[in-house]
């Protein structure tokens, strides 16, 4: 509730999500990733993608589902991260090569206190607010997220976040 009444009374500025993500993803990269997790970044927008947000809120987001593929990722995993431009509006996918959402938990991920976790996991270590974070947060920028499968097959997750583009 207090996340909803201080997005109502954010001051939306132009932020450029493909350069956010950018920064977010370095300094990951710098302060390390567990058991041999990759992450690489596929920014394939011919500039900018510029959006009205409020930048520490997105941050909040995006940094959300990164720690979310992260701990859901085998060793040696690979985590793929890309930004495009679909029908006028940034589109941002993480994906990872963990056991991926089952189709009857897609709309419960976002749900407060919701964690679909390996039974051998202590819930205390996950409290389920992320991604209803993450999810209060797209919303109030007018945008949406969804979890969907992977395209090519392979298991894991796939997160995509759809913000609108920044008018002019």
């Amino acid at each position: 509730s207090r996340l909803d009444a201080q997005l109502s009374r954010a001051t939306f500025e132009p932020v450029d999500v493909g350069a956010m993500i950018e920064a977010l993803l370095d300094q990951r990269e710098t302060r390390g990733l567990p058991n041999g997790i990759r992450i690489v970044f596929d920014h394939r927008s011919n500039g900018p993608l510029i959006v009205l947000g409020e930048g520490a809120r997105l941050e909040r987001v995006f940094e959300n589902l990164f720690d979310n593929a992260v701990s859901f990722s085998p060793d040696n995993g690979l985590i793929t991260v890309a930004a495009t431009l679909a029908d006028d509006d940034p589109v941002i996918r993480v994906e990872d090569e963990g056991p991926g959402v089952p189709e009857e938990a897609r709309e419960a991920v976002f749900r407060r206190f919701q964690s679909i976790r390996p039974e051998n996991e202590e819930f205390g270590k996950h409290s389920g607010l992320g991604l209803a974070i993450a999810r209060t947060i797209v919303e109030g920028h007018q945008g949406t997220i969804a979890v969907e499968s992977r395209e090519d097959r392979l298991s894991g997750a796939r997160f995509v976040v759809r913000l609108p583009l920044a008018p002019g």
